[in-house]
């Protein structure tokens, strides 16, 4: 043991000899965490704090539950307010502290709608969401644009997104048509030998932020041949959110760029609480270390 090199997780006091083992949600932040359940543990308090001064605001002004909550459940409004908020508010402290308030404005029918996450940002993007909800009240939206209007941090999002596209650019279009193609049969696999009482299909996007993590701190990796001979691994990581425990599988191909670089593309990745499917797909060799995503 290297004793010159020694790191904790914040929450729950763990020792880890090895930096790239924490996962960190904070900017500029030396808090890092073993595991997301520590994360999850360690801002409970944080996440009640926000929700109490909803809950107090909507008491104050007679809101109660208003019909356009929903909105905050969404999958796709979520992705949306996360890569793209009309504007984004920073709140700091004397102690480093940063909690950036993303709105994002919606029509429905002649009403406006206002989706508000309050988060932490880590690398230009949101890494941990402390408070997600919905109002038509200008009253109650003041009360969330808090702090300093940041400008730069939505137009920072919007090149880093713009980057990622860049990127998908770049990969041949018959790489992706194949890729396509695999994702069939995979698919095909996981339809006939998932169960009814596993996670429906239908809330696979709402597990769709675990495929990062999942992919930069795997518990386990499997690399195997497919039937055409292509290299594939599969990045399997056990996860617990709202006391449910569930497996998140990321299923990838080995690409190699005109460079000779080599990479793991996503071809296919879901969430499972079955042990079966868990099984089924851990086959091959299993490895140590990740190429780069």
């Amino acid at each position: 043991m290297n004793i010159r090199k020694i790191y904790i997780c914040e929450n729950c006091r763990k020792i880890v000899n090895v930096l790239d083992e924490l996962l960190f949600v904070e900017e500029k932040s030396t808090r890092g965490f073993c595991c997301e359940l520590c994360i999850e543990q360690f801002y409970t308090p944080v996440i009640q704090f926000f929700e109490d001064i909803e809950n107090n605001c909507r008491k104050e002004m007679n809101l109660g539950d208003e019909d356009c909550l929903e909105c905050a459940n969404g999958p796709e409004k979520m992705f949306h307010a996360l890569k793209r908020p009309d504007e984004a508010w920073l709140l700091s402290n004397e102690l480093g502290d940063n909690y950036y308030s993303f709105i994002t404005r919606y029509e429905q029918g002649n009403e406006t709608i206002y989706l508000v996450v309050i988060c932490l940002v880590y690398n230009f993007r949101p890494s941990f969401v402390l408070l997600a909800t919905a109002t038509k009240s200008l009253e109650l939206l003041s009360r969330f644009q808090i702090g300093e209007q940041v400008d730069e941090v939505t137009d920072s999002l919007k090149m880093t997104e713009e980057s990622d596209e860049s990127i998908k650019g770049e990969i041949d279009e018959h790489v992706m048509n194949m890729v396509e193609l695999k994702k069939s049969v995979l698919l095909s696999w996981l339809l006939e030998r998932r169960t009814e009482d596993d996670v429906d299909i239908e809330m696979f996007s709402s597990y769709q932020h675990h495929e990062r993590l999942t992919i930069d701190s795997a518990d386990e990796i499997y690399k195997w041949q497919d039937a055409e001979g292509d290299m594939m691994f599969t990045y399997i990581k056990a996860h617990e959110h709202d006391g449910e425990s569930f497996y998140y599988l990321v299923i990838c191909i080995l690409y190699v760029d005109d460079e000779g670089g080599q990479f793991a593309l996503p071809v296919l990745s879901f969430p499972s609480r079955d042990p079966k499917l868990y099984d089924f797909f851990k086959k091959g060799e299993r490895v140590i270390g990740a190429l780069k995503n």
